[in-house]
């Protein structure tokens, strides 16, 4: 609790943030016992604030408005012990502090805060020890030195010697660290309270009993392994492992095996749990912040993909009716409403691989197509102050990537060069260039490293925003880092591991006041022409296939068309509307049914419940999946042999002909099938 009681410890807290103070201030409230709180905002407070009355310990932030709390480390000078907040955690920092006498460092956060008071309590416990053993070392080195120069008041030094011991030893055993003793034999000679109390045992009971009853059975061989290095080196060890408890519980903790004489050595550790758990927390925290940008990006895309499905919406719809009008025109209008399907098939083809629900696809890219379709893409997303001006080279030759994350790479760029026009007029220049980085020559990327000699094509995206300092720079890249209020400071770091995946290099210049420009290259890998994205049919082959197809669709207008085209490449169909009817249907058509073709999601019985059990009634039956969800769950079905073959909807007539036509001609002894090729005329 807080109180004005001057008998109090007096904690000095040096923090500007109000907000973060008070939670300091509230963890102070519920605990038992009593502390005085004082509280200043800057680094000359703090020091007046010492000077005037020397605190009991002080709790300060890393970063003041006029300095940094690690200076306070000097002002101090080992009087009180000074725990340091920061809201960023960074590892080297945490070091050089703890080296330099900080006596804790801790990351910002709800937990941390409401544990304030225990941090505190549980520093103060751990100084007084520190000071109490210091002193009584320094008692017992005093009174070595006075044996060695006053032989004649020996027996008066040792009276003082073993006065000394006795308040070490009183030290020892109510330390908050646990200590133990082991012999050369593993065996346990000497057991501190705060170690029997860890480990639920009575002290005594301990004692000449084996490391081994503390110990996990997995976890022996490492024990033993330290302590020989330990042993071996004369130096400690410390690594952190869980100890059993007397009850079979067990706990996280900060072991360090130190040697001592005779082949023995002294154990201690520490309770670590709660950090452990603070730690599962941050990591799950982590994977939820990846999650959301991932959410994040696809709200950014989703006025550009909305007005896109509507432009093509509104293709299909208008030939449609002109189809219907003027049936002379039906030869011209329907690759059109085709070419419109394609592009809507695609765009949610890459929906889906934004939602992780899509394999990567390496293959050909036209650049130019890829990253004109982004930008009339997000255009209507981007803020109007920013135009989008783009410049093309002719004839660019195609790179070998995936085009899911190409696209998160143009609209990361071109989003993030947008938010940095911000409310000003500005500019957005996009250019697409072939550039040769030849032998010898050292042309680096961002971090300084040579970029492997080659042919590239170059995407170029300035911008004429506000820049950025020599730190941004430097921390762009850096996985959460963002210097946006809603930003989850992902993006560029996923930019950074998709142009790594495409063994492509990046160059950033930047200067504040003075606009932004990234430069990726993009290994070329073919040669030849690229596709544009779009899903093509293919070309038509004359053959066809015989026998009893079992077609399991609940959607009636999907089976239909499916039917039809069955019909038409020589099949009988029999249909069934979910899982459930196909079994049934299967059991009564069983001999004559050669092939399956069903889809994935389905009321009553779905097409990964449908796949099993159809494959325990006739394990060489072939299946053909068709699903609309996107190709991660049934590839890895296919890849588990579940599947002969997979169509992606919407499938074209021609897609659905060389799927059947491979899944025939990869079963050439089976009875049912006679394939017929045709002549072409």
């Amino acid at each position: 609790m807080l109180t004005d009681d001057p008998t109090a410890p007096l904690i000095l807290v040096v923090e500007d943030d109000d907000s973060h103070a008070d939670l300091i201030r509230r963890s102070f409230w519920e605990t038992s016992e009593k502390f005085c709180l004082v509280r200043v905002g800057t680094l000359g407070a703090a020091r007046d604030a010492i000077e005037r009355h020397p605190p009991d310990l002080v709790l300060a932030d890393y970063f003041l408005p006029d300095g940094e709390g690690s200076d306070l480390l000097q002002t101090v000078k080992g009087l009180c012990p000074i725990v340091l907040m920061t809201s960023q955690g960074n590892e080297r920092v945490a070091v050089d502090v703890l080296k330099g006498g900080a006596q804790d460092y801790v990351v910002k956060s709800p937990v941390v805060f409401a544990a304030m008071s225990n941090i505190v309590q549980r520093t103060l416990r751990e100084w007084a020890f520190i000071q109490g053993k210091m002193r009584a070392e320094e008692a017992l080195r005093v009174h070595q030195i006075e044996l060695e120069l006053q032989n004649e008041e020996l027996c008066r030094a040792q009276a003082e010697l073993a006065t000394s011991q006795a308040r070490y030893f009183d030290l020892y055993d109510l330390a908050p660290v646990g200590y133990l003793t082991l012999s050369e034999k593993y065996m346990i000679q000497e057991v501190n309270l705060a170690a029997a109390t860890m480990l639920g045992v009575v002290r005594g009971s301990l004692v000449k009993e084996p490391i081994s009853r503390i110990l996990l059975s997995r976890d022996l061989n490492i024990f033993f392994r330290q302590r020989t290095l330990c042993l071996e080196t004369n130096s400690p060890k410390v690594w952190e492992m869980r100890l059993l408890r007397a009850d079979g519980s067990t706990f996280w903790a900060h072991l360090q095996v130190t040697p001592a004489e005779n082949g023995e050595c002294w154990i201690t550790f520490s309770d670590i749990t709660e950090r452990k758990q603070t730690e599962e927390e941050k990591l799950l925290l982590e994977r939820q912040l990846q999650q959301a940008q991932k959410l994040e990006s696809l709200g950014v895309l989703a006025g550009g993909i909305a007005h896109d499905f509507n432009n093509i919406l509104t293709v299909i719809v208008s030939n449609c009716f002109l189809a219907m009008e003027r049936p002379e025109m039906a030869g011209k209008l329907i690759p059109e409403i085709e070419k419109a399907a394609n592009r809507a098939a695609e765009l949610c083809r890459q929906m889906l691989v934004y939602a992780g629900k899509s394999l990567p696809f390496m293959g050909a890219v036209d650049m130019a197509v890829l990253v004109d379709d982004m930008l009339k893409m997000l255009k209507p997303t981007i803020s109007q102050n920013a135009v989008i001006k783009s410049c093309f080279a002719a004839d660019l030759p195609p790179i070998r990537g995936d085009v899911g994350q190409l696209r998160q790479i143009i609209m990361n760029l071109v989003i993030n060069a947008s938010e940095a026009i911000s409310e000003r007029q500005g500019e957005i220049r996009v250019s697409l260039t072939e550039t040769v980085v030849a032998e010898g020559q050292s042309e680096t990327d961002h971090l300084g490293i040579v970029i492997a000699a080659g042919p590239y094509v170059c995407l170029e995206v300035t911008d004429t925003g506000c820049g950025m300092d020599d730190e941004s720079k430097q921390r762009i890249f850096e996985p959460f880092y963002t210097t946006k209020f809603t930003g989850r400071g992902l993006g560029m770091s996923a930019v950074l591991g998709i142009i790594a995946a495409h063994s492509g290099a990046l160059q950033l210049t930047s200067r504040p006041g003075h606009g932004t420009t990234f430069k990726v290259l993009l290994p070329v890998q073919f040669s030849g022409s690229a596709g544009d994205g779009l899903l093509q049919p293919l070309p038509r082959a004359p053959w066809q296939g015989s026998g009893t197809i079992l077609l399991v669709e609940d959607e009636p207008q999907v089976l239909m068309v499916t039917k039809t085209m069955l019909e038409g490449l020589g099949f009988t169909v029999i249909e069934a509307a979910d899982g459930k009817e196909a079994l049934e249907q299967y059991q009564k058509n069983a001999e004559g049914i050669t092939l399956v073709v069903t889809d994935i999601g389905m009321p009553v019985m779905d097409g990964y419940e449908l796949v099993p059990r159809l494959k325990a009634l006739a394990p060489d039956l072939p299946i053909i999946i068709s699903s609309g969800f996107g190709d991660m769950p049934v590839a890895l079905r296919i890849a588990a042999g579940e599947a002969a073959g997979y169509l992606n909807k919407p499938y074209s007539f021609e897609q659905m002909q060389e799927v059947l036509k491979n899944t025939v001609e990869s079963r050439p002894g089976n009875p049912h099938f006679n394939p017929k090729e045709q002549d072409s005329q």
